[in-house]
C-alpha cells in the first residue's frame, strides 16, 4: 500500500500495475490514484477492469470513468451486472452518451420487476433518450406496472409518444387513489 501511495505523490503510471493485486484495497487505492491524481498513462488499465467480476461500487464508479475519458465505452455494458445504484447511473451515461449497444440491457432492467424504481425508471427514460423503436410499447406495459413511480415517468413520455392517448391516461390518473400519481 505504501509503494502505491507513493506513485501516487510522483503521479507515475506505474501504479496500475498494481490495479491486479490481490488485496481488494490495494486494488481500490490503485484505482483511486489513477482517477483522482489523474494519471492518463495508466486510465487504459483502469479501464480494462470492467471485465472484473466482484469489484466494489467506489472501484466500479472509477472503472466507469475511466471508459469514458479513453472512449472505451462498449466496454462499459458489463457494469450493468453490478449494484442496483450503479446500474442506475449506467443507464444514465448510455443515454447521455448515445451508447446504442446498451438497449438490450435497457429494456431488460425497465421490465424486471426486481429492480429498483430508479433503475427502472432511470432505463425507460435512457431508452426514450435513444429513441428506441421498442420505447412505445415498454411505455404502455409501464402504465400498469405496480411502480407508481415507472407508472408516472411513463405517462411523461406517452405525451411525446402518443398525445392522444395521453389524455385518456392522465384523466384516470386524476381520479386514481395514488397523491403522488395525480401530482
Amino acid at each position: 500500500l505504501g509503494a502505491v501511495l507513493a506513485l501516487r505523490r510522483l503521479a507515475n503510471p506505474g501504479v496500475a500495475a498494481f490495479l491486479n493485486d490481490a488485496e481488494p484495497h490495494v486494488v481500490l487505492e490503485a484505482a483511486r490514484a489513477i482517477h483522482d491524481v489523474p494519471i492518463p498513462a495508466a486510465m487504459p488499465s483502469l479501464a480494462k477492469l470492467a471485465n472484473k467480476p466482484g469489484q466494489s461500487d467506489p472501484l466500479i464508479r472509477r472503472v466507469m470513468n475511466a471508459n469514458f475519458r479513453t472512449g472505451q465505452l462498449p466496454v462499459m455494458i458489463p457494469l450493468f451486472g453490478n449494484s442496483g445504484p450503479l446500474r442506475e447511473v449506467a443507464a444514465k451515461l448510455a443515454a447521455r452518451y448515445e451508447i446504442k449497444v446498451a438497449e438490450p440491457l435497457l429494456v431488460e432492467i425497465s421490465t424486471d420487476a426486481t429492480r429498483t424504481s430508479p433503475e427502472r425508471v432511470a432505463a425507460l427514460r435512457a431508452l426514450a433518450t435513444l429513441k428506441s423503436p421498442k420505447l412505445g410499447s415498454l411505455v404502455e406495459t409501464s402504465l400498469t406496472d405496480i411502480d407508481p413511480n415507472l407508472r408516472s415517468e411513463a405517462r411523461r413520455l406517452l405525451i411525446t409518444i402518443y398525445p392522444a392517448k395521453a389524455i385518456s391516461s392522465l384523466a384516470e390518473t386524476i381520479t386514481s387513489d395514488s397523491v403522488p400519481e395525480q401530482q
